[in-house]
């Protein structure tokens, strides 16, 4: 599992079973969460914080400087690519950087609505991000245009379709969801 106090592991082996496959310990390298991004990897560290490496992951040494996105309060919960950016999701609402960590919040009209669900589970489909929020699921446009998809808005009639979407995946051209 991934933490602030648990090292990350790299598959370095993958064996034909019944052979175990063989990971190396990073030493004194630890994420919460992990992202790809303009050939970098990312990852989320004490609450607020994301950096990046090009290689050697495993390597403490070779991480950047640990930059603050949003309120250093408040909790990321998933880092997500689309495009150039990097999307950061946090419990209070959506953050893109560019690949000099400037980040924005994206999704300023959310972020009084504080949920540790916030952006968990967010991904990148058909050039858009889709955003589970308590406020309910959203399409966010690069660079900066978000707008709810909840499904009582998918209908022109007074639908009972309502509730906090807990599950959300697109295959093709349909997206299903669990509320």
């Amino acid at each position: 599992s991934l933490g602030d106090s648990v090292d990350m592991q790299e598959l370095t082996t993958i064996n034909t079973p019944p052979t175990d496959d063989t990971f190396t310990t990073a030493t004194s390298v630890q994420a919460t969460h992990l992202g790809v991004s303009q050939d970098l990897l990312w990852r989320s560290v004490a609450t607020s914080k994301i950096s990046s490496c090009s290689t050697a992951p495993t390597t403490v040494g070779s991480w950047s400087v640990q930059n603050t996105i949003g309120d250093s309060s408040v909790p990321i919960t998933s880092l997500v690519e689309l495009g150039s950016y990097l999307y950061i999701g946090k419990e209070d609402g959506l953050y893109a950087t560019d690949i000099d960590t400037n980040a924005i919040n994206v999704m300023p009209e959310v972020r009084e609505i504080v949920d540790t669900k916030n952006c968990h589970g967010m991904w990148a489909w058909h050039g858009y991000l889709v955003v589970p929020h308590k406020g309910g699921l959203y399409r966010h446009v690069p660079p900066s245009r978000s707008r709810p998809i909840r499904p009582e808005n998918l209908l022109d009639n007074a639908s009972p379709v309502k509730g906090r979407i807990e599950a959300a995946r697109g295959t093709g051209k349909r997206l299903y969801l669990s509320l």
